[in-house]
């Protein structure tokens, strides 16, 4: 957080997590068809890097391994070696299709 007078602070707030699984199908098959939709245009990043930004790489980046942005011009920094598509973190994320996850600063139940 920062201030009117651009003090920065750092809240820690204690925090409660709920994990839940809904409509395994229909939850399944929409984080299947929305990251599919971002490994089309990941696979794309890594084959031409010099065809995307911080800003047209958005959904995608996360997917390909390596990949470094300019701070300043949000262009992809020339790669020390050849873009690769993370394998494992689409498996992670598979694994969690069928469950949403919640994050509240609430701690005490309501009824």
């Amino acid at each position: 957080m920062t201030t009117g007078d651009n003090i920065r602070y750092t809240i820690n707030t204690p925090r409660k997590t709920a994990m839940y699984s809904a409509c395994q199908y229909v939850t399944a098959k929409r984080a299947k068809a929305e990251r599919e939709a971002a490994l089309v245009k990941a696979k794309d990043l890594a084959s031409h890097p010099c065809n995307y930004t911080r800003a047209t790489s958005y959904g995608a980046a996360k997917y390909v391994k390596k990949v470094d942005f300019d701070k300043e011009t949000g262009e992809i920094l020339t790669a020390s070696s050849v873009l690769k598509i993370d394998e494992a973190m689409i498996r992670e994320e598979e694994a969690l299709d069928v469950y949403y996850v919640l994050l509240t600063s609430e701690m005490e139940e309501s009824h």
